[in-house]
Order: C-alpha cells, then sequence, then structure tokens
C-alpha cells in the first residue's frame, strides 16, 4: 500500500496517484507502473472520517505521507522517519507522466542516477530507495546466471539470501526497511520533494476527485 513514494515522483506528494480517471483522460493509478497499487479504499476511508470530524482540513496528500510512514514503521515498533504536514492536493493526475517519469526497473545505473538528482536526490538515495523492490534484484537471487543460481554477493554466510527470496515471493514485494540504515533519511527526503502549499493546489473532500 505505499505508493507515496510513486506518488512523489511526479509533482511531488500531492495525492495525485490517488485520483480517478475522467473524461477518456488516464490517470496515473491507471499507468502500467502503478497497477500493483492496491488499498485505495483504505485512504478513501480514513478521508471520509476525517471529513466527518474537520472538514477540508487534512489534505489526501498528508494522509498518504502518514499512511506511508506509519506502514513502515509498524513492523519496527516506533516511528521510523519524521512526517511535516501541511501538504495540499494536486489536481492533475495523468498515466503519461507515470510512465514518462517514474524509475524503470528496467533503467541503467545512469538514468537512474539522472531521474534521482533531478528530484534532488543523491546515489545514496538511489541505493536504499530503489534496493527495496524485489523486482530490482530478483535476477541476482534466483537467476543470476541463468542457472538458477545466487549472486554470491548477496549472500556471505549469514542468512541473507534465503531471507531475501523469502521476502521476494513476488516480484511485486518490497523488503522490509532496515532501522540502521540511511533508508529512513532517504524517505525523509522524498517528503520534501515539490511539496504544494499555501494557495497551491487543495485539501481534496474527495480523495478519488478534484474539488
Amino acid at each position: 500500500m505505499i505508493y507515496c513514494p510513486r506518488d512523489k515522483y511526479l509533482q511531488g506528494c500531492d495525492a495525485s496517484v490517488l485520483l480517478d480517471s475522467t473524461n477518456g483522460t488516464s490517470a496515473e493509478k491507471e499507468a502500467i507502473p502503478n497497477r500493483s497499487l492496491e488499498e485505495f479504499d483504505v485512504i478513501n476511508e480514513i478521508k471520509d472520517e476525517l471529513e466527518v470530524e474537520c472538514p477540508l482540513t487534512v489534505s489526501c496528500a498528508d494522509i498518504l505521507a502518514l499512511t506511508a510512514q506509519d506502514t513502515v514503521s509498524f513492523q519496527f515498533g516506533k516511528a521510523m522517519w519524521g512526517v511535516l504536514s501541511g501538504r495540499r492536493d494536486g489536481r492533475v493526475s495523468l498515466a503519461s507522466e507515470a510512465l514518462d517519469n517514474l524509475p524503470s526497473p528496467a533503467s541503467d545505473f545512469n538514468a537512474l542516477r539522472q531521474q534521482f538528482a533531478d528530484n534532488g536526490l543523491g546515489v545514496p538515495d538511489l541505493v536504499c530507495l530503489s534496493g527495496a523492490h524485489c523486482v530490482v534484484f530478483a535476477k541476482r537471487l534466483f537467476n543470476f546466471t541463468a542457472n538458477n543460481d545466487t549472486n554470491s554477493s548477496l549472500d556471505r554466510g549469514n542468512g541473507n539470501a534465503a531471507m531475501l527470496k523469502a521476502q521476494c515471493s513476488s516480484p511485486c514485494n518490497t523488503v522490509g526497511m532496515d532501522p540502521n540504515s540511511s533508508s529512513s533519511y532517504s524517505m525523509k527526503k522524498m517528503d520534501t520533494i515539490a511539496v504544494l502549499t499555501d494557495d497551491e493546489g487543495e485539501i481534496g473532500k474527495n480523495c478519488r476527485v478534484v474539488n
């Protein structure tokens, strides 16, 4: 359910990935890289409850950022990174932008480095944030040289390869964040990409449609 990182890559974390397609225009969630995203209804339910208690106060973007942090932090029993609030929601959601701008597992290092740099992120952030997705390194785990073998760099006698194989039973899975790594810092940096504030965007009443 953690799709704020994908949302941030386009216009910042503005919840545009939650918007439905309209008038023949395909929204971000319809783009091929985003079709593995699910449980949009969870965000919508949270928003519905908040609108009852405090109408037009908490943006869908803030809900998305906070639930992403909570989802990761739950397994460690503590907050993994601080999340600032005050974001506003975007009004534009295009599948074409997702296709053009989201990092691809097929991209080489130079392409990924440039994409991350365009968003104010460096190579350490690239390693931390890309490395969590099984699809990025599944071949190295299960079929490194086309002989159903594992890249030795992933298995140094500490059970790491076995752990990764168990967590990567599906290429759509992600590996749990290491609380002792700089992953938390990288996630916090992503929270600040192109944030909408003040009179930019809107506070959406419904995360699926613009006001």
